[in-house]
């Protein structure tokens, strides 16, 4: 299903160019507690107040930070920022929620105050990681995953590999899988640019040295049809190469919508690449909706 806000709204993916022309970064977050003993000074039942949480993952500490408190049973808000951003990132959608939910965010591997990974990560590792800090942190499903960029990747992989778990969730401006993409930007794109924008960025050429050639599993499987999820799609940048490259990447972020019965995708026009900078009352439209 198809949504628009007045208009057709585009959604750059050539990353290290729109660094450029929009501050082209993604969000991660999520939330815990400590691994094999729960941090002290966490509070991973949800008492309101913001709570430090620390887990220990293959040897390395992953950290995080919960706040707000929800019903019984009602869905934890959590959230995932974009490449090379720490949780601060997302602070106005957390601002915004923690008064109404309980809202859980933390830092991949290597940024803010979460240790390096000593290997190069790909998105299945980074969803691993996510998915153990939950569970280690005692931060119980259900959930209500927010992700921005690559974070809305892994939002996008977290609800395929873990449908029981999830209730719903919002992407915005996925990374685009690798092969289809490659194969879409290369009609639009010169081969300098196809290489250094697409091909190095996807093998390790980014702000997290990360390895994004498994995107192409967020395509591969569909999302359960008992999800409802919303993908947010918006790029308003300037110059020839944006021109040529919107109308492959909206096609590309749109097809996210098509992997379960309930996808919903949204443009948003007139608005960069971080949605929720300036539109963040839409943003925080489509989260609320998941969580009624």
């Amino acid at each position: 299903m198809t949504q628009q806000f007045g208009g057709t709204a585009i959604k750059l993916s050539i990353y290290k160019r729109l660094a450029t022309a929009w501050v082209v970064l993604v969000a991660v977050a999520a939330c815990g507690a400590s691994a094999g003993s729960p941090d002290p000074s966490a509070s991973p039942s949800g008492t309101g107040d913001p709570a430090n949480v620390l887990v220990s993952v293959d040897g390395r500490s992953i950290a995080g930070t919960c706040a707000g408190e929800s019903a019984p049973g009602a869905p934890t808000v959590v959230l995932s920022s974009g490449l090379g951003n720490s949780t601060t990132q997302l602070a106005s959608i957390r601002s915004a929620l923690e008064p109404e939910t309980r809202v859980c965010w933390y830092d991949r591997a290597g940024l803010g105050r979460s240790e390096p990974s000593p290997t190069t990560q790909s998105l299945s590792d980074v969803v691993d990681d996510l998915h153990a800090f939950l569970d280690q942190g005692e931060i119980t499903p259900p959930y209500v995953l927010v992700g921005h960029s690559f974070g809305g990747s892994i939002v996008i992989r977290y609800a395929q590999q873990y449908p029981d778990d999830v209730v719903g969730f919002v992407t915005m401006n996925p990374v685009p899988p690798y092969t289809s993409w490659i194969q879409r930007a290369s009609a639009v794109e010169t081969p300098e640019e196809l290489q250094t924008m697409e091909i190095d960025f996807y093998s390790g050429a980014n702000d997290e040295g990360l390895d994004l050639r498994d995107t192409d599993l967020t395509i591969g499987e569909p999302i359960s049809d008992d999800i409802p999820y919303v993908v947010m799609y918006a790029e308003d940048c300037p110059g020839d190469f944006c021109d040529r490259i919107r109308p492959v990447l909206e096609a590309a972020t749109s097809e996210f919508a098509d992997l379960g019965a309930q996808g919903t995708f949204v443009a948003v026009p007139n608005a960069g690449h971080e949605i929720f900078l300036t539109n963040l009352d839409d943003v925080l439209a489509e989260i609320r909706s998941l969580l009624e």
